[in-house]
């Protein structure tokens, strides 16, 4: 039995002083110090005050530490799970990149196998499948050479390669053959989510009804308003913000969005269906320069001041951060409560996964999955299934 005394947890506008016991890799109570008695012969670590909180949960990242996921080796995979262990990342679905379809078989291999034997950092969760299916205009940072149109033929092989192991899936909702994958996935319980798109509202509400669930990278790389004669046009952009059958998510990396983005993101969605992403790329902890993006063939990025962009400076490459620069920029930039920015990296992903009766809560039988924070949200340690993976205590 493992106790965390003179911890600190937050909900609503207030925190809380408490205690967290833990067996077995799950919690076993968690709540004030006078409700959570500490039996003799239990170990007992102090937090000194700092923030307890449930770990954070990413569902699009695709690299860090100098790795990706498609390098598709076994290195690879834990040194991008290790890497975000470090910002208190305690979950995350392992994002792949447009490639050849064989090539991302072998990438679902390597992550299968991993998963299994275990990381050494971040569970994962699945995999999330960004592309290869979007509008070509929209290819973004991923190869424009590999953008292509859904077809069962390949789509099946990827979804079914390792039953349950993709869980969620982003492509263009109005390019052909877009409806008919969405119906696979929706039978196999996969997260369907638009992005890279051109999609208009009409596309767009035709898609809902198929169980369109999820905007990817809200205002990257998707369609906003556009005008036929004297109307307006609604895209995913304005979709997205207005209607509740939706959730999305923001790169709140600082760069990406400005803090009124930000801030109008967190006041349409509110923290219930707004996710938090870092959308991190390869060169995330590593110094300035020149990474490729995705597979080590794939399109370059720039990194200056940790900022990666395109070469031609017209777009950025995915992102540099952790998870709790995430939580901190959605406190200082857009105005959010501690409380709400934590539930958007925390319980949120976690019900947008299925997975909110276990992760997501510091609550009796949940993963005693945990990071703890400073005063100024900088990670000191990070524990998965009860075992710490980085930091200190």
């Amino acid at each position: 039995m493992l106790a965390i005394a003179d911890a600190r947890f937050v909900g609503g506008a207030e925190t809380t002083d408490g205690t967290v016991l833990i067996a077995g890799g799950r919690i076993v109570a968690a709540g004030p110090p006078e409700e959570v008695p500490v039996l003799p012969g239990t170990r007992v670590l102090r937090a000194h005050g700092a923030y307890v909180l449930p770990g954070f949960i990413d569902v699009h990242v695709h690299g860090g530490g100098g790795a990706d996921f498609m390098d598709a080796t076994p290195e690879a995979v834990r040194t991008v799970c290790r890497f975000h262990a470090s910002g208190g990342t305690t979950g995350l679905l392992a994002t792949t990149a447009a490639a050849p379809g064989d090539d991302l078989l072998r990438v679902l291999d390597v992550i299968a196998e991993v998963q299994r034997a275990g990381t050494g950092g971040a569970v994962i969760l699945g995999v999330h499948l960004e592309g290869p299916y979007f509008a070509p205009s929209k290819h973004g940072c991923h190869l424009a050479s590999e953008v292509r149109l859904p077809r069962p033929e390949e789509y099946l092989r990827l979804l079914d390669a390792h039953p349950g192991l993709v869980r969620w899936v982003t492509l263009a909702p109005e390019i052909d053959g877009a409806l008919e994958l969405m119906a696979a996935l929706v039978e196999r319980g996969i997260v369907p989510a638009a992005g890279h798109t051109e999609a208009q509202e009409p596309q767009i509400e035709a898609a809902l009804a198929a169980g369109l669930r999820h905007a990817t990278h809200l205002y990257c790389a998707m369609s906003t308003i556009t005008k036929e004669g004297p109307r307006r046009i609604p895209g995913l952009v304005e979709v997205a913000l207005a209607d509740d059958r939706l959730t999305t998510e923001v790169i709140a990396d600082g760069h990406h969005l400005a803090p009124a983005l930000l801030r109008l993101a967190a006041r349409a969605k509110g923290p219930k269906r707004l996710l938090l992403v870092t959308d991190a790329m390869r060169a995330a902890g590593m110094p300035d320069g020149t990474y490729p993006f995705g597979p080590p063939n794939g399109s370059l990025a720039i990194v200056e001041h940790g900022v990666a962009r395109t070469p031609d400076n017209t777009g950025f490459a995915s992102s540099t951060a952790r998870a709790n620069e995430l939580v901190r920029n959605m406190v200082r930039l857009a105005s959010c409560s501690l409380a709400d920015a934590v539930e958007m990296m925390t319980l949120t992903p976690a019900t947008a996964l299925g997975l909110a009766g276990r992760k997501g809560r510091l609550a009796s039988g949940f993963d005693a999955d945990l990071v703890m924070l400073s005063s100024g949200l900088e990670v000191q340690a990070t524990i998965v299934g009860g075992e710490l993976v980085c930091g200190r205590l």
